[in-house]
């Protein structure tokens, strides 16, 4: 493979993290407070590395290594590190380093920090596979190794009640819309017969307008709703604020949430031509902007702000997939970066206001500038990039968001969505400022006091990047570029400098309206009325009906003794030919040798048998009529020229014939559970479904066999593949080896 050693270290870039996460499990008690060293190191090695790679994927290189994992399916564990997945791959390691250091110091020593350091691990392995998989199995299974880290880092302070609600309505959101990515990537693999992503463009535009397209179309954004918050699907991120603020941080401003936006980038090259793409993608992004804006404006919940604004943020790149340009896509990735590195900054200073105050509610805190110097500073500096003010970072990929949506179709509508969040967005950062840094203090649970180092300097550092990089973003803007290129081929050529257009009208009208609603309306912000319906009640009771129905289901099935097993088999087995039945319908020819007359007589003598059964209270009658329904089987099959199957079911019957009349003498007498007519009439019912479903397999494979028979192939490589010239014993003894075993293993128990 070309590349040779720098491409096969993809692995090692891959599995460092699940190496160090072991080691934290081994060591970590041992490890005392030096155990967030080694994830720290891990992540700081892996940025390095990725560092190294720069130039060679700024030029265009993709790294790529693939080894067959389950070939027959097409499968592999294939990895390819490109532009786009560089960006990536970078904040998750960078800033996963930097949140890491901030736990040190968040996390008070009577907590479990062995486990939290464990999971923030894992997630970071997780998240690193997820952006570098080039195949949608692979990567379906990193996306939900996230859902299950981000699950145990939400219901971390699992005592509280609030953080298990909010980590299994993230779970059951989250989990769906792993669901979504398998069946769209099953689908896939069955229309185009491949799984790499990086050969979907090509390989999705040889199916032509497809009728399966819109199909794929929902299910990928769904997908992408899930994970990135996007409406509906909202509530489900400011419920995480439950959380540690070290995770808020991390997965749900700088990594994990940004999976969806991903999954679209990935997915716009071969579905963007689709005429479902562009409305539905870019309504749910616009529509998720507006939504958090509004919902943040009106919170008093720091974290919960915060989190609001990553909706609406996280809800401005996904419209930009759903354009699909080269521009768009450039600026998409632009603004992923800006907003992992300001977003990250605010909510590390929101943790640093609850450490030192006791509370993070605006209504209870105010005036720690003097006490949080450095946090708030930091908190300025990103603030001022989440507005789009100068010299943040978020002005220029701001701007370059409002110059695709200008290019884009309905630019009036988008660019005025887009206005509408950027006014938000420069309010309640303005809220979330003041409320906190100015001003006198109110009452507070407790006296403020300064953070230790761990979490002044991780905000600094962080905060310095959000600077250099608005003053200096031509780095950062490359990259971008670089981005958009490894999706489309030709990168959207970003805009550094101001220019006349309707983009930079909008810029100042936000300017100006924020202002004037600072200065004539900032105590009237935080009493804007609550929308009518909210999606978070809803996701919180269908967790808790999950919950309540799984418990009901397990009751019922485990402790109902052995009747209530047979019944819930017995309705599965009843779905099951039903479906087979219904699916292959309607039979062919009914009629393609003749059937002897006898036949039907050995059937009625078996149904006889099976009434006699049903109905006999003395044992021994019972046991000689359930040996009548063997024995006219048995002639059944000799009836229909199945000697081996009538060998077997003679010699089955009367082994179990002896065997029973043997220790009959010896076994107590035991009355059957008394059954109400309910239950006798649910187990009717049940038992007619089974007959009927059966009956109509039956039909179906005798009068048409939907698959063509294995018996030419077994004739075939009977003696070549295992040297016997009785394909009966080849059978039995080589291609049905373990089926033979298993009956050898009844036989013997």
């Amino acid at each position: 493979m070309a590349g040779g050693h720098r491409q096969m270290d993809l692995y090692l870039v891959v599995a460092a993290p699940f190496v160090a996460a072991a080691l934290v499990a081994l060591l970590g008690r041992r490890l005392g407070r030096a155990l967030p060293l080694l994830p720290i190191a891990v992540s700081l090695g892996l940025s390095v590395d990725l560092l190294r790679r720069l130039p060679g994927v700024m030029a265009g290189e993709a790294a790529a290594v693939a080894v067959a994992w389950a070939p027959s399916l097409g499968v592999s564990l294939a990895f390819r590190l490109d532009a786009l997945a560089l960006l990536l791959a970078l904040l998750v390691t960078a800033i996963g380093a930097l949140v890491l250091w901030y736990a040190d110091g968040y996390l008070s020593p009577d907590e479990d920090r062995p486990a939290f350091f464990l999971y923030m691990t894992l997630f970071l392995g997780a998240m690193l596979g997820l952006v570098l998989a080039d195949d949608l199995v692979v990567l379906f299974l990193f996306w939900e190794l996230t859902t299950y880290a981000s699950f145990l880092l939400i219901g971390f302070h699992h005592r509280q009640a609030e953080a298990r609600r909010a980590a299994v309505t993230a779970l059951l959101v989250t989990a769906a819309g792993g669901l979504a990515l398998l069946a769209a990537a099953a689908w896939l693999a069955t229309l185009t017969g491949t799984l790499r992503l990086s050969g979907l463009p090509a390989a999705v535009a040889a199916l032509g307008d497809h009728a399966a397209r819109p199909g794929i179309v929902l299910l990928v954004l769904l997908a992408a709703a899930t994970k990135s918050a996007q409406v509906p699907f909202h509530a489900w991120l400011p419920a995480a604020m439950a959380a540690p603020t070290p995770v808020s941080a991390y997965l749900h401003s700088a990594t994990m949430v940004n999976g969806g936006v991903y999954l679209l980038a990935r997915f716009a090259p071969a579905l963007g031509g689709d005429p479902w793409w562009t409305p539905a993608v870019t309504a749910t992004g616009l529509a998720s902007m507006v939504v958090g804006g509004y919902l943040a404006l009106r919170d008093d919940d720091a974290k919960r702000l915060l989190a609001h604004s990553t909706v609406s943020q996280l809800g401005m790149m996904a419209a930009l997939t759903g354009l699909a340009t080269p521009l768009a896509l450039s600026a998409a990735a632009f603004h992923l970066f800006t907003h992992a590195t300001f977003k990250a900054t605010l909510f590390m200073t929101a943790g640093a206001v609850d450490h030192a105050a006791g509370s993070r509610r605006l209504s209870e805190v105010g005036g720690l500038a003097r006490v949080l110097p450095v946090a708030a500073a930091a908190a300025a500096v990103a603030g001022l990039a989440l507005a789009g003010v100068p010299p943040g970072n978020g002005y220029f990929s701001k701007e370059n968001v409002l110059a695709a949506l200008e290019e884009g179709p309905w630019p009036g509508l988008t660019l005025a969505a887009a206005a509408a969040g950027s006014l938000a967005s420069a309010l309640y950062t303005a809220r979330y400022w003041f409320g906190t840094f100015a001003g006198e203090r109110p009452e507070a649970p407790r006296g403020p006091h300064p953070p230790p180092l761990a979490l002044d300097l991780p905000v600094a550092i962080l905060a310095l990047v959000v600077l250099v990089s608005g003053l200096a973003p031509s780095g950062a803007a490359r990259l971008a570029e670089a981005a958009g290129r490894s999706l489309t081929g030709e990168g959207g050529p970003l805009h550094l400098a101001p220019t006349w257009g309707p983009a930079l009208w909008v810029t100042l009208g936000v300017y100006a309206a924020a202002a004037l609603l600072l200065v004539t309306s900032w105590g009237r912000l935080a009493r804007l009325p609550a929308p009518r319906w909210s999606t978070g009640g809803l996701l919180e009771g269908l967790g808790a009906w999950t919950v309540c129905v799984g418990r009901r289901l397990t009751e019922a099935y485990e402790t109902r003794g052995l009747p209530a097993y047979l019944l819930c088999v017995a309705a599965f087995l009843a779905c099951l030919a039903w479906w087979g039945t219904l699916w292959a319908w309607p039979p062919g020819d009914l009629a393609p040798g003749a059937v002897p007359p006898y036949a039907p007589l050995l059937a009625g003598l078996s149904v006889g048998g099976a009434a006699v059964t049903l109905r006999s209270r003395r044992r021994l009658t019972l046991l000689l009529s359930l040996s009548a329904v063997g024995v006219s089987v048995v002639l059944l099959f000799v009836v229909l020229r199945a000697p081996d199957l009538a060998l077997t079911q003679f010699l089955v019957d009367s082994l179990s014939l002896v065997l029973i009349l043997l220790v009959l003498g010896r076994t107590p007498v035991i009355e059957p559970d008394p059954t109400g007519p309910t239950r006798r009439g649910v187990e009717a019912v049940v038992a007619a479904a089974v007959g009927a479903g059966v009956l109509g397999i039956g039909l179906v494979a005798y009068g048409t066999p939907r698959f063509p028979s294995i018996s030419a192939w077994m004739l075939e490589r009977s003696e070549p593949a295992t040297g016997g010239v009785n394909v009966v014993n080849a059978i039995v003894v080589d291609f049905r080896s373990l089926d033979t075993l298993g009956e050898i293993t009844v036989f013997g128990m």
